[in-house]
């Protein structure tokens, strides 16, 4: 999966053309917005999270938690898709 959307993202600089027509249409946006996205957005890396950007997203959910947030606790851990999970599976 992770794969398929990085091949996704590098379409969106090989062919800018055909993929601002086909963002605006499915989107349904006016074709320069999706131009100046694209022209502005910072680089993309898709990969899976690091044990470091975990830990920090634990913090911000137990800080969450500690101020009435959210109702219960959460193990980001177990949130955290793994490509292995799924990873040449039909679904």
């Amino acid at each position: 999966m992770l794969t398929t959307f990085s091949e996704a993202d590098a379409l969106t600089r090989s062919q800018r053309e055909q993929s601002i027509a086909l963002l605006a249409k499915t989107m349904g946006l006016p074709a320069p917005v999706i131009a100046s996205y694209l022209d502005h957005r910072p680089p993309t890396t898709i990969k899976p999270l690091s044990a470091e950007v975990a830990a920090l997203q634990q913090q911000t959910a137990d800080l969450f938690y500690e101020n009435r947030l959210v109702p219960k606790k959460v193990d980001i851990r177990q949130r955290i898709w793994q490509p292995t999970q799924l990873e040449g599976k039909q679904l």
